[in-house]
């Protein structure tokens, strides 16, 4: 029988897709209890545990690219999603990380999919519903530097040209002095000052050994902001640094794309660019959820900011994803360094951030940056329930002090009005739509 008459549609939101399998779990859910200096073990039923679901699949026919974008979207988007079985019937699941999609160049038009979901009843327990705690945004962020640094490890290619080699460098040196002029800029621990400039030199006076290993190009950069981060004692400060290296490599010159060498050397700049550019808007995301913040207003500016730098980034990795399409149009295959497990540069052993994992890494990484950004903004949805807001009142005219008193019952608050309503004026104060901080 023939492959073709052994697969069959199934339908995920609005995505269909050619089932070659479906392997279905469940069973009953259970709890293991020990008894401490006893030999009794109970298990305890805690009822039928909701089936997940692992299916082969693939996209092919005539409408390829439009199925595999539809299927992409429906994988990406989060949130419950429609499901149809063919022999259980439609009912609601979620997606569970991390999906893969395999293309292979020799046969384009076809693309195997590997999902697995889980089946849902309802959505109560919901992420709006918990408390999103620094801890959670904390593990976001390791999560979103381990798939950054992985991306560099397998997608960076280590190319012979000199002038490749030389531009992929100057990328490197030019992340380490814009580090270094932001850190320039604010207050530092001063006993941290030495252990941040070996880091720094570490890159610096070995970036043509470094260059030569994606391994060593990953775990120095996600060094240096180890480093960065152990030198800045405030939150602010740390953020305002992050904030400054927002959109890195967008003043890039970029390579023409009529050579295989020019291809891969433009690539490189892309996935170095996009991992830096994930890795600084986790850190920020983590320093910004440890700020207390004085109004919910501030709060609002932080998050604009933050989320023009996650679209900034969405808007990159499609990028770096049609010029990844191309280099392997042009090679005939995806080509890398081989695999490593660590690396030695000047006397620092470096380790695989990758590890066992086995990372689709452009996919997973837009995953942990989805995750990072749903939890803060589950977070700072909380802190605004506990953060003072600006509002406008009708006042007498009567000199800022008095006001402070009548508004708070203290002078204290007299230079925060003032500064809050843009004036200098202490005597005639007051007046129609005045600004106050209320909470």
């Amino acid at each position: 029988m023939r492959l073709i008459d052994q697969i069959q549609f199934v339908k995920i939101g609005n995505a269909k897709l050619l089932v070659q399998s479906i392997v279905t779990s469940g069973g009953q859910k259970t709890a293991l209890h020990e008894f401490v200096n006893t030999n009794r073990t109970s298990v305890e039923d805690l009822g039928e545990a909701l089936e997940q679901f692992a299916i082969d699949g693939i996209i092919s026919g005539d409408n390829y690219i439009q199925d595999l974008v539809a299927l992409r979207k429906e994988l990406s988007s989060g949130g419950i999603k429609q499901f149809t079985h063919k022999t259980l019937g439609t009912f609601d699941v979620k997606v569970l990380r991390p999906y893969t999609i395999t293309e292979n160049e020799s046969q384009f038009g076809s693309a195997a999919v590997t999902i697995r979901m889980q089946r849902v009843t309802d959505n109560l327990i919901s992420p709006s519903k918990a408390a999103i705690g620094k801890s959670v945004i904390k593990t976001d962020r390791v999560a979103v530097a381990a798939v950054s640094v992985s991306a560099i490890e397998k997608q960076v290619t280590v190319l012979p040209g000199s002038q490749s080699q030389t531009t992929l460098a100057d990328k490197m040196l030019d992340f380490t002095k814009s580090i270094q002029d932001e850190v320039s800029k604010v207050n530092v621990i001063v006993n941290k000052i030495d252990d941040f400039s070996k880091t720094i030199n570490l890159i610096t006076g070995n970036v043509y050994s470094i260059i030569q290993s994606p391994l060593a190009i990953g775990r120095s950069i996600d060094d240096v902001f180890d480093a960065v981060d152990d030198l800045i004692n405030t939150p602010i400060d740390a953020l305002g640094v992050y904030k400054g290296l927002f959109s890195f490599g967008s003043n890039d010159i970029g390579t023409p794309n009529n050579t295989l060498d020019y291809i891969a050397r433009q690539q490189n700049l892309n996935v170095v660019n996009s991992a830096i550019n994930s890795i600084v808007l986790s850190r920020a995301y983590e320093r910004a959820s440890e700020i207390e913040f004085q109004t919910v207003d501030d709060i609002e500016i932080e998050q604009q900011q933050l989320d023009a730098q996650y679209d900034y980034i969405l808007n990159a990795l499609d990028i770096q994803a049609t010029q990844s399409v191309l280099l392997t149009r042009a090679s005939g295959s995806i080509f890398r360094s081989e695999d490593e497990e660590s690396v030695v540069i000047d006397g620092q052993t470096l380790t695989s951030a990758a590890g066992d994992a086995d990372y689709d890494t452009t996919e997973d990484l837009i995953f942990a940056l989805d995750q990072l950004r749903s939890d803060a903004r589950l977070f700072f949805n909380e802190q605004r329930l506990i953060t003072p807001q600006i509002i406008e009142i009708d006042a007498p005219v009567l000199p800022a002090a008095v006001i402070s008193y009548l508004v708070y019952g203290s002078t204290e608050f007299t230079e925060d009005l003032i500064t809050l309503n843009g004036t200098n004026d202490t005597m005639i104060f007051g007046g129609n739509n005045l600004k106050v901080i209320t909470g």
